[in-house]
């Protein structure tokens, strides 16, 4: 019996040693591994919010999915803490500064600190000295998180994004706020000096601290979690700042951008609409064609310089800045494309339209916006729609077909064609970047601006065509054709 039991303790022991110890050391090894990843994550994520000043939705989620790779759960508590330095003027016993006798607000008293003493409750305090209190504020991750979880459209501050693009660099708030930035998502910002941490701790129970309790028959009833990690930082940067590129309309001239970080960025620009009725109508005819949309990413390089040339709508007979095409004497002349560039110059100069990064076309002009005009009928000769790569033809008596068969001719076969759309490969000999002006004096749109130009309409109670757009110079490019009414305008984000 004795040697019995020898023999199945002999057996445990060696199926401890030889299969669950062997085993146990190859879990703890991977939890090694979770470690180690878990430490070189969180010190990245750090790092790159130390240096930039900001946390993005886009950092936080990838910090995320790479975690799981570890195989593990964690608890991620993450802790801001915000400073702030108010001045304050201290008033002291003596002309030694040893004896503090009472603060005062800067802010309210910074008159009387110019005349050397403070009038108090009755009471006249000197010896004074400009110093400075430091108020402490700790976000905790569910307050960061609630503001990354924001829609990009809104800023925590309450502002617009055209508001916020807007705001002098050294008066962004230094309290934490959302900034909606491209393909970054939102964006929690943070000031320099401003202090950082996450705190990662597993909160499942790995393989190997089943063998672990197995082993030692449970004895760990309170185990340390396997992955602990604990990383701080103090904000050395605030990059965000540096976002706040451009986000301007019309003026009528070009515009000027210089880069102030290398990175990539994305570049929106909105063509403008032709003149004619109002572009968003959907009962009124002769409307003047809507301007397209283009955007795409550019890397650029610190001090770069961008012009930049917002088309201008169509005003009465004459064509928008930026290419639009003047009209007949009734009619109503294009809108310009608006585009970026790398060289400058006037606008039509050859050069500088041949460096065009990105280009929305104008929309084209409407023939002559009589009371009685509708959608469709037979005197709509709205103009067409600007932008994609081929801008839209012009509209003739309500119809925008490329063979228009001219019912008033006395021969009925007679093929008139409506005012072509520009191409972007420059099809029907278009001017590069701008509309042929008419040459029929009667009422007829002009065409709108765009990398090619939008031709004048050939037939009166004709619209012009809409200029095409291009995104030869962009990365990850997108048009869209008939979107803008009004002047146009452009937008530069900074992305990553």
């Amino acid at each position: 019996m004795e040697e019995n039991v020898q023999r199945v303790f002999s057996i445990m022991i060696a199926v401890i040693v030889f299969f669950l110890l062997p085993m146990y050391v190859a879990f703890e090894k991977k939890d090694d591994i979770a470690y180690a990843l878990a430490v070189r994550m969180t010190s990245e994520l750090t790092e790159n919010v130390k240096n930039n000043g900001y946390l993005s939705k886009k950092m936080y989620d990838e910090y995320i999915s790479k975690l799981a790779i570890t195989g593990n759960t964690y608890e991620i508590k993450i802790e801001h803490k915000a400073y702030k330095y108010n001045p304050v003027i201290c008033s002291y016993s003596d002309a030694t500064h040893n004896t503090l006798l009472q603060t005062f607000e800067y802010e309210i008293y910074d008159s009387q600190y110019l005349n050397g003493n403070i009038s108090y409750n009755g009471n006249t305090y000197g010896n004074l000295q400009l110093s400075y209190n430091r108020n402490e504020e700790v976000f905790t991750e569910e307050q960061i998180l609630d503001i990354l979880s924001i829609d990009n459209s809104s800023v925590y501050t309450g502002m617009s994004r055209e508001a916020y693009a807007n705001v002098g660099i050294n008066d962004i708030p230094l309290e934490p706020n959302l900034y909606s930035s491209g393909f970054l998502g939102a964006v929690y910002t943070m000031s320099k000096g401003d202090d950082f941490s996450i705190r990662i701790k597993n909160v499942n129970t790995t393989t190997a601290e089943i063998f672990f309790n197995t082993l030692t028959l449970g004895m760990a009833s309170n185990p340390m979690p396997r992955v602990y990690v604990n990383y701080g930082c103090t904000i050395q940067n605030e990059k965000y700042k540096n976002w706040v590129v451009t986000n301007s309309g019309y003026t009528g001239n070009v515009q000027e951008v210089t880069i102030a970080e290398t990175g990539n960025y994305l570049l929106e620009v909105w063509g403008a609409s032709g003149a004619g009725n109002d572009p968003a109508s959907a009962v009124l005819g002769s409307r003047g064609g809507k301007g397209g949309y283009a955007k795409g990413q550019k890397h650029l390089t610190q001090g770069t310089k961008l012009y930049i040339y917002v088309g201008g709508k169509g005003s009465g007979s004459s064509g928008g800045f930026n290419g639009g095409g003047n009209a007949g004497p009734a009619g109503n002349g294009g809108g310009g494309a608006t585009d970026i560039r790398t060289s400058g110059g006037v606008w039509n100069n050859a050069a500088s339209l041949a460096s065009r990064i990105i280009v929305a076309g104008g929309g084209g002009g409407a023939d002559d916006t009589l009371p009685d005009e509708v959608a469709g009928g037979p005197n709509d000769g709205s103009g067409g729609s600007g932008g994609g790569s081929n801008g839209s033809p012009g509209y003739i008596n309500g119809t925008n077909s490329p063979t228009y068969f001219d019912l008033n001719n006395a021969n009925p076969a007679v093929i008139v064609g409506c005012a072509i759309g520009g191409n972007q490969n420059g099809a029907g000999g278009l001017q590069l970047g701008f509309a042929n002006p008419t040459t029929i004096p009667t009422d007829v749109g002009g065409g709108g601006g765009g990398y090619y130009g939008g031709s004048p309409s050939l037939h009166y109670n004709g619209g012009g065509g809409g200029g095409s757009g291009n995104i030869n110079g962009v990365t990850s490019g997108e048009q869209q054709t008939g979107i803008n009414s009004g002047n146009g305008s452009y937008r530069i984000t900074f992305v990553n």
